[in-house]
């Protein structure tokens, strides 16, 4: 596991998104106030009349460098990824030392949700309060040579007394904390259709932010000692830090966003559309 966090920390590993998280949970009939952060109109006339989140979260790394050997990890192998990670045993690379200028991707999300909630107000009408923080990221075009000798602590005596170079690497990462207010109704209910529409209101709280680019970086590792540069370029930009011991100083700009979305519903049977048995969904936002 510190190998791991080492490995991440060094990267300045973020997140490069293809694709929404969470699907499953958050396209629910039973996803609650979760689902308003995808789509705001989800909540309107929900099967639950109320939902409560107390605290959750989620963590997303995605990556073409690590992975787990299949036959390492058996089905439900959540034992063996822990102890894994803990005994740093589990991981390999895909590191091809013929080929150490290959480029790789990796990417990194996380939330956290604190208090929030949705309750109908009227029939057919929800609103809901939602409070998370966020951190968002990516580290793009990463060469396989500074991937590994990252993912080794720079000790694998092998890469040392050797130059390398990256020219390509680009780094982005970012956290906010966000407050949404979220509205959701029955717009229009025609027999077995149904068209929902919501409405989300967001304040946003900047915390901070790294980005770096336009990478020229030549290196030697000398020993268990130091690392040499030389002719080493880059354009690099952070958010001051250095004032993260004042809480009340943790806020690096503000600003406002809005959601707005439908779904559309087709219900093959009146007792279906009263279960809320939906013969297909199409949502947009």
């Amino acid at each position: 596991m510190k190998k791991m966090v080492l490995f991440l920390l060094c990267l300045h590993s973020g997140l490069y998104l293809l694709a929404q998280q969470q699907l499953g949970i958050q396209n629910s009939n039973y996803a609650g106030i979760r689902g308003a952060l995808l789509n705001p109109s989800s909540i309107a006339d929900s099967k639950l009349k109320w939902d409560v989140n107390i605290l959750s979260g989620d963590v997303v790394f995605a990556n073409t460098f690590l992975y787990a050997p299949k036959s390492s990890v058996p089905v439900f192998g959540f034992k063996r990824i822990i102890e894994g990670s803990i005994h740093e045993n589990l991981f390999e690379t895909h590191f091809d030392p013929q080929n150490g200028n290959k480029l790789y991707n990796l990417t990194f999300s996380t939330e956290i949700l604190g208090p929030s909630f949705f309750i109908k107000v009227a029939k057919k009408h929800e609103i809901g309060l939602t409070v998370a923080g966020r951190a968002y990221g990516n580290v793009r075009n990463i060469t396989g040579n500074l991937a590994q000798n990252a993912f080794d602590y720079f000790l694998n005596s092998s890469y040392w007394n050797t130059t390398f170079q990256d020219q390509s690497a680009r780094v982005n990462a970012m956290g906010w904390l966000e407050y949404g207010f979220h509205y959701a109704t029955v717009i229009c209910d025609r027999g077995l259709n149904e068209i929902k529409g919501g409405i989300s209101l967001n304040y946003l709280q900047g915390v901070g932010a790294i980005y770096a680019k336009n990478t020229n970086v030549t290196y030697k590792i000398v020993d268990t000692t130091g690392m040499v540069f030389s002719n080493t370029t880059m354009d690099y930009g952070r958010t001051d830090f250095d004032d993260l011991r004042n809480l009340r100083d943790r806020r690096h700009g503000h600003g406002f966003g809005a959601d707005l979305g439908v779904t559309v519903l087709h219900y093959k049977t009146d007792e279906d559309k009263g279960n809320g048995n939906y013969l297909y969904r199409r949502t947009r936002r």
